[in-house]
């Protein structure tokens, strides 16, 4: 999950849904820990908000999604490309991907 964009409207109906449960169980059932790695595109309800694991340390931040048009593709992305990078864009899985030139012009 690390990096993973998840939008607002996922994290509020999540939070929603813990705060209106009448009892442990159903607290439990809307924030349920994995065993494994998250590699879907498609949250389910009852995952998004952290703790992930015991003893996580995750901690989840705001971001704002921008537009912008690289090479005639519109691309979305937390911020415009810098001078450095080849793109900065957020893929289909909801990871925001960044390639720095001199990592591929070296070699």
């Amino acid at each position: 999950m690390n990096g993973r964009i998840i939008p607002a409207s996922h994290i509020e109906a999540q939070s929603g849904a813990i705060q209106n449960a009448k009892n442990i169980a159903q607290k439990k059932a809307t924030a349920t820990w994995r065993n494994g790695a998250f590699y879907g595109k498609i949250l389910p309800k009852n995952f998004g908000l952290p703790p992930y694991h015991f003893r996580c340390k995750t901690e989840i931040a705001p971001v704002w999604i921008d537009e912008e048009v690289i090479d005639g593709k519109i691309t979305k992305n937390t911020s415009p490309k810098a001078k450095d990078e080849l793109f900065r864009h957020i893929d289909s899985m909801g990871y925001e991907r960044v390639a720095k030139s001199d990592i591929y012009t070296h070699g």
